[in-house]
């Protein structure tokens, strides 16, 4: 499958003031696929004007990025879930936020639970990336149209 790298990233939503100490692993891990793994505040991203579906990482891992994923959800997350303006990767230790499941039918939200190895985590996103990607860059209409032919009348 043919991408274009520059339009391969993927925002990884930095629920804490710092980075947490698996970042820079999971960025290189991401670079080799040919994914590149943007660190970005819930303040940021909220700002953030996209034309294109925003691709999402979300780790909770502990009760304090819990506590601000909740913050960030209640202020404007659920809606551009559920408008499709998002499609979300959430690893976490805690329960999934998807309880009807509408969400993970439409593709918009994917939850990993955590523990889980960087490597299995990061080869299970690339997979449902792309397939997005592929799916995102797809004609809907299918082959062109055939005329008849005999288009004038004669």
């Amino acid at each position: 499958m043919e991408t274009n790298d520059k339009n391969n990233y993927l925002f990884f939503i930095r629920l804490n003031k710092e980075l947490p100490p698996y970042y820079l692993r999971l960025a290189t891990i991401f670079s080799n696929i040919g994914i590149k793994l943007i660190p970005i505040s819930p303040t940021e991203f909220s700002n953030l004007q996209q034309n294109r579906v925003a691709h999402t990482l979300i780790i909770t891992s502990d009760f304090e990025s819990m506590g601000e994923f909740k913050k960030m959800r209640h202020r404007y997350f659920d809606i551009g879930l559920r408008n499709g303006r998002y499609s979300t990767y959430h690893c976490s230790s805690f329960s999934t936020i998807d309880k009807d499941g509408q969400l993970a039918k439409n593709g918009y939200y994917n939850f990993y639970s955590l523990p889980l190895k960087l490597d299995v985590l990061v080869a299970s996103i690339a997979i449902k990336y792309f397939e997005k990607f592929s799916q995102n860059n797809t004609w809907p209409g299918g082959r062109r149209a055939k005329l008849p032919a005999d288009v004038n009348g004669n």
